[in-house]
């Protein structure tokens, strides 16, 4: 399993995942994902905490030759720094009315639970596909908001 790819495969996974979940959590439904980039630009913000996380994993993984503790590499941090952040929210570490660390907690457990795709699918042709299409559809989906956005 090549630990460049299984970065990318989680980051895309993730995007996408997170995207789906924002719109359902902020607009109810999936319809304002090509009209807004509400969603699009919070996936953002989960993203790039969870692929730090994968490429810290894989590289573990790599160094000791095994794909479960790739695994465990990757995912006891993210639910550990997800679950800090969600706890430091509900007791108003970071003020009061400050729930954005809350959603990044939550955000980051949910984008790493979409990310995990990465680790579970071993035959290459399928690894190919994910780790073409998400991004694919994550960038048309956010182009054509961006286009829904520009022309309203």
């Amino acid at each position: 399993m090549n630990a460049a790819q299984t970065t990318w495969i989680a980051a895309g996974c993730s995007l996408l995942g997170m995207a789906f979940i924002t719109s359902l959590a902020i607009d109810k439904s999936f319809a304002k994902l090509i009209v807004s980039d509400d969603s699009y630009i919070a996936s953002f913000a989960a993203t790039v905490p969870v692929t730090a996380f994968v490429a810290m994993g894989v590289a573990t993984g790599w160094w000791f030759q095994s794909t479960r503790i790739s695994w465990i590499a990757t995912f006891l941090p993210l639910l550990c720094f997800s679950a800090l952040l969600w706890i430091a929210d509900l007791a108003h570490d970071f003020g009061e009315g400050d729930q954005l660390v809350g959603y990044l907690g939550i955000g980051t457990l949910l984008g790493g639970v979409c990310g995990s795709l990465a680790f579970t699918v071993q035959n290459p042709y399928s690894r190919l596909l994910i780790a073409i299409v998400p991004h694919v559809v994550f960038v048309a989906g956010y182009l054509t908001a961006l286009n829904a956005m520009s022309h309203s």
